[in-house]
């Protein structure tokens, strides 16, 4: 089983590799109803349809994404079961073209 610390590092990666797949591979594809909350949108982005293709938009959309991760405490709650606080820092240079 791999750290919290490793598996943010890794979906840190997959948003430097500006990836679509690869984010979703850190999601549980069994759940048919994602929510995910973009801050720079209004609402709230439900369905794999409109998680998927907010995804895909930013392929083209970021020309590079830099995520990073510090200050990560860990409590364990159950023995499959974690609660994880961190800071995060997000730096992204938008494409030159970019159009929401």
């Amino acid at each position: 089983m791999h750290s919290i610390a490793e598996r943010l590092d890794a979906y840190a990666r997959a948003w430097r590799e500006n990836d679509a797949a690869r984010l979703e591979s850190f999601w549980d594809a069994e759940d048919s109803q994602p929510v995910y909350k973009p801050e720079e949108l209004d609402g709230l982005l439900t369905g794999w349809q409109a998680v998927r293709d907010y995804w895909r938009h930013n392929e083209q959309f970021h020309e590079r994404v830099d995520l990073r991760f510090r200050d990560i405490e860990e409590k364990p709650l159950a023995e499959d079961l974690l609660l994880a606080v961190f800071r995060m820092r997000w730096d992204i240079l938008f494409a030159p073209d970019a159009r929401m």
